[in-house]
């Protein structure tokens, strides 16, 4: 069962291509249990040291892609420690969001394709 609600929101939708970016989830997603679960399978194959640079990383990168991959929808969103704040979803919001953004600021930010 999904553990939070953009889980439980990204879930219901996911299988309809048709639904619209802004039912999607926004703002801070904490990764789900499949998630955290891979990343600890991956952490075991590395280094504690090389690994502790790319966990976040991995978190916030495959939080994303759990959310958003197949949904032919780009996501402007900013990584953090706890997981991914998605700020846009969508060409409409992204588009809008890099209209009255400052450059430095989107320097800051990631982007996901999810094709």
């Amino acid at each position: 069962m999904p553990a939070n609600s953009a889980e439980r929101s990204a879930s219901s939708l996911k299988g309809d291509l048709a639904s619209r970016p802004q039912d999607l989830p926004h703002g801070l997603i904490l990764p789900p249990e499949a998630v955290r679960e891979m990343v600890e399978q991956e952490q075991v194959k590395h280094s504690p040291d090389v690994f502790a640079a790319a966990q976040e990383r991995l978190m916030n990168e495959w939080t994303i892609g759990h959310y958003f991959d197949g949904l032919c929808l780009e996501v402007i969103y900013r990584p953090t420690s706890q997981g991914p704040e998605a700020l846009a979803v969508g060409s409409d919001e992204v588009f809008a969001f890099k209209e009255k953004t400052p450059l430095d600021e989107l320097r800051k930010l990631e982007t996901f394709l999810g094709y």
